[in-house]
């Protein structure tokens, strides 16, 4: 009785040159066994694989095996393994700005949540306040969640196939229709648009948001609108509530309005809350209203509304971004002057 063994023959590529196709590499004289042993390198290129961007039949995974057709260097934004996530690959853009302003995203819904529980809850103990606190908490949490998936999620990236100019020349001469991204050397769909930020072309790309630290495109434009209407919401929410905790206050003269802070600590958190809701409020309500009307019209905002051009919406953001920063240090200033005033002449 004879066992046949089979072992695959695994054929090799040779680099070749640019515009000529691959050729088949004799296999090694080594025995099989051997050769198995020796053949490590299949493993490391099925992860590298994994790695590359791009998703669905349009944006198929594209492994580059020939320099002459790779991205030039790495780009801003890209796949990276992350190790709380058991090495999965997430889409993350390595943007200063766009860090910076996600960060803050989370440090004001969590000053919100602070205010609620510790200025607007505590003097008025009850089933209503518990539900108000609950409400809010839930929409805080929505919208934490519809931004993280905003941020990791690949906006739509196309997938670069090098193609140089002569060649497109030619299509173009023989009738062809072609749209080509001289940054990314490649041929990019309808509806694409290169992104200097992500510096890729994204599939129908709206814009480039640096609170969200990511594009607006096909792929995530869905929880984009969801984070603008959970901010929005709760921005109103928070208002509302604020003039409820003063109209009740001031009918109690302001007794008991102060259970954990001091009275004028109580003030300034509550005005930088009216503040800052009124101003993301109105914020994000016009984010709102002009992706819900770019996704009615089947168009993008950048052609919608000229005016959010990417120059223009960023020069918008960086003006909001300093507004912000000089508000916040107004604010603290003047609780300075008000707990300074109260501890030496208040009683």
């Amino acid at each position: 009785l004879s066992l046949r063994v089979k072992i695959p023959i695994i054929a090799r590529l040779r680099t070749s040159e640019p515009g000529r196709l691959p050729e088949a590499v004799e296999p090694s004289s080594d025995p099989p066994a051997l050769a198995l042993m020796t053949d490590s390198s299949e493993d490391e290129e099925e992860n590298e694989e994994e790695q590359l961007c791009g998703s669905g039949d349009a944006r198929k995974i594209v492994h580059y095996r020939n320099d002459a057709y790779a991205p030039s260097g790495k780009t801003r934004a890209r796949f990276m393994r992350m190790a709380f996530l058991k090495n999965k690959s997430v889409w993350f853009v390595c943007d200063p700005c766009g860090i910076v302003c996600a960060v803050m995203t989370y440090l004001l819904v969590l000053y919100g949540q602070f205010v609620m529980l510790t200025v607007i809850a505590p003097p008025f103990p009850g089933t209503w306040t518990v539900l108000r606190v609950l409400g809010f908490s839930a929409l805080g949490g929505l919208a934490v969640v519809a931004h993280v998936r905003s941020m990791l999620t690949d906006p739509g990236v196309v997938a670069r196939e090098r193609t140089s100019e002569e060649e497109v020349l030619e299509r173009r001469q023989k009738g062809e229709d072609i749209r080509y991204c001289k940054r990314c050397r490649s041929i990019k769909p309808d509806r694409a648009h290169h992104c200097s930020t992500c510096e890729n072309c994204i599939h129908r790309m709206d814009h480039h948001c640096p609170w969200v630290n990511n594009c607006v495109g096909e792929n995530n434009q869905k929880y984009f609108v969801l984070f603008t209407f959970y901010i929005m919401v709760m921005s109103v929410y928070g208002l509302l509530t604020v003039a409820w905790f003063f109209y009740t206050c001031a009918t109690q003269n302001f007794e008991g309005c102060d259970a954990l802070m001091p009275g004028p600590l109580v003030f300034v958190l509550t005005l930088m809350g009216v503040f800052l809701g009124f101003l993301f409020s109105l914020f994000t309500c016009i984010m709102f209203c002009t992706q819900i009307h770019a996704i009615c019209t089947d168009e993008t905002v950048g052609l919608v509304f000229p005016l959010f051009s990417p120059f223009l919406l960023y020069f918008q953001l960086y003006s909001f971004l300093y507004t912000l920063l000089f508000s916040l240090y107004f604010y603290s200033f003047l609780y300075t002057l008000l707990f300074s005033f109260s501890t030496q002449f208040c009683v």
